[in-house]
């Protein structure tokens, strides 16, 4: 779980500056890890720039 209310009070304390408005997950077997690499993770990165976003929480489910 994404501890959001943690971060949330860290925004309010002006520990960090605010949190994206997109959250992006996924899970379960990869099959085809080239497909992950070439197409997922270029996606990812596409979104995170559009927001400007500097850094990235991994939570492992």
């Amino acid at each position: 779980m994404i501890p959001l209310r943690h971060l949330e009070d860290l925004v309010a304390e002006r520990v960090i500056g605010e949190l994206a408005s997109s959250v992006i997950s996924f899970m379960g077997y990869q099959p085809d890890v080239a497909r992950v690499i070439e197409e997922t993770i270029p996606a990812i990165v596409q979104v995170a720039q559009s927001e400007q976003v500097h850094a990235a929480l991994l939570v492992p489910a």
